[in-house]
């Protein structure tokens, strides 16, 4: 390979065929079929799990819950603050709760089916304005906001002939890769797993894995499978932990791959925001300055949106190149991944944010 040098793509050929193999087109002989229950209610309480009918039907080989996670029953991004499986509380509709391997992934569908989970029913949030009132109850023991970034520039009374405020919404989005999430969890006989997977971040998805799993690092092998894109979607864990976990458990390879709708609620997404703005500018056009107020909406848990938090604090200004005060915050909510609120005046405000289904 030199610079200048046309390359022929590796997998071009195979694609343009149709035959290259994304991760949802993975087999193995012998391997299962996982699935996974979820939540119907975007804020409850558990007050008990009962799995012994599906265990009983035919085909199925694990039924596990909070209590078969062999390591620590939390993962996350840059906080650790999502259950593996959730134990106590649920926080968004469609969050993982149990998991069943079976022989045909309609066995495993059917089973997931008779899970039977107590829940008591907790008003949501549904608002990141909400989640920032004195009395909105903690969706997380450290309160609803994920991180708040506050940005002060320039002179704290700057004047202008002109100015310009305005109050603008943008919505939830789903990036829906061609793709949805799936991958092939294989045991080695030793204690230790190797995962074929899609995703974007497969060294870290190898740590929260190990931990999860309560295995050394060197114990989780992943091997990237063929991605039908991604678009952030992949960035946090989805059926990673869950196919290991039920690999492990029966000592065959398990294969999980989500529906469009699962897929939906499998992932993160981009956030939704509340931006408030002032613009000033001398009458020549040149701007003097800027102060926003942005809340984004992160959902139930953090995953990686401290990241936009920051980088909308510090990027509402650079158009202007200008005297700014931003604040900026995330709040969580009982919404669909993301889902704490991040605060940023250059302010800007997050929070977690509950939806209701």
């Amino acid at each position: 390979m030199r610079i200048g040098v046309s390359v022929r793509r590796p997998d071009g050929a195979a694609k343009v065929r149709g035959d290259f193999v994304y991760s949802s087109d993975l087999r193995v002989d012998g391997m299962l079929w996982g699935a996974t229950v979820r939540s119907p209610h975007p804020y409850a309480r558990i007050a008990s799990i009962h799995t012994a009918e599906a265990g009983a039907m035919p085909g199925v080989r694990a039924v596990l819950t909070h209590a078969d996670v062999p390591g620590r029953n939390l993962y996350g991004l840059e906080i650790q603050d999502q259950p593996v499986l959730a134990h106590d509380v649920v926080r968004y509709w469609g969050e993982a709760v149990a998991l069943i391997a079976a022989d045909h992934p309609e066995q495993a569908r059917r089973a997931a089916e008779k899970v039977r989970v107590d829940y008591e029913v907790l008003q949501p949030i549904t608002e990141a304005e909400r989640a920032l009132s004195p009395g909105a109850p903690k969706l997380h023991p450290d309160g609803n906001v994920t991180r708040w970034v506050k940005i002060r520039h320039g002179e704290p009374a700057p004047r202008a002939d002109v100015v310009v405020r305005g109050e603008y919404e943008v919505g939830m989005q789903d990036q829906a890769p061609l793709g949805p999430e799936s991958g092939l969890a294989i045991p080695d006989g030793q204690g230790g797993v190797d995962l074929h997977i899609a995703t974007q971040w497969l060294h870290v998805d190898q740590k929260q894995l190990a931990v999860v799993l309560g295995l050394p690092v060197e114990k989780v092998r992943l091997t990237m499978a063929g991605i039908g894109g991604a678009f952030g979607a992949r960035e946090d864990l989805s059926m990673q932990a869950h196919a290991c976990m039920l690999a492990l458990k029966t000592g065959r390879p398990v294969k999980i791959s989500y529906s469009r709708p699962e897929s939906f609620v499998g992932h993160v997404h981009r956030h939704p925001g509340r931006l408030s703005y002032e613009h000033g500018a001398n009458r020549d056009g040149r701007l003097v300055y800027v102060k926003a107020r942005i809340l984004l909406d992160g959902g139930a848990y953090a995953s990686s949106s401290t990241a936009p938090t920051t980088r909308l604090a510090a990027r509402c200004e650079v158009s202007a190149r200008c005297r700014t005060a931003t604040p900026t915050r995330r709040r969580w909510t009982s919404s669909p991944w993301p889902s704490r609120l991040t605060p940023s005046s250059c302010a800007y405000a997050t929070p977690w944010r509950q939806a209701a289904k």
